[in-house]
């Protein structure tokens, strides 16, 4: 990933991860899952309430867990569909922890808003 001004920062990763629901949902299950367990793609699934449960396995598979795994965030299993913290797995999870921690400050615009709300994408 490069951006306009050269080379991707580390910051720039993890904010890119970030943007997508689809990713903090997972990223969000995986920091109430032990270290050291695993979760599986259906029940990343089941979690999305929004969206049919089948739509949104599909958009996992075929985008948001293989540019987790790319990154290192997580480690995929595409054929068994398992999946656990990566090596750069804390990264994310400390800006989410932090946003969590801090959602009674969050100006209400954004506290109204679910930080792990499910559009179709």
């Amino acid at each position: 990933m490069a951006t306009k001004n050269g080379p991707a920062t580390r910051w720039d990763v993890v904010f890119e991860q970030l943007v997508a629901e689809q990713r903090r949902r997972v990223i969000g299950l995986l920091l109430t899952t032990p270290d050291g367990e695993r979760l599986s793609v259906a029940e990343v699934a089941r979690s999305a309430a929004t969206v049919p449960e089948e739509q949104f396995e599909i958009t996992l598979r075929h985008s948001h867990l293989p540019l987790l795994a790319e990154a290192g965030y997580i480690e995929w299993d595409s054929e068994t569909g398992w999946i656990e913290r990566g090596p750069r797995f804390d990264e994310l999870a400390v800006v989410m922890e932090s946003l969590l921690d801090a959602h009674a400050e969050l100006p209400e615009s954004l506290r109204n808003q679910n930080l792990f709300a499910t559009h179709e994408t």
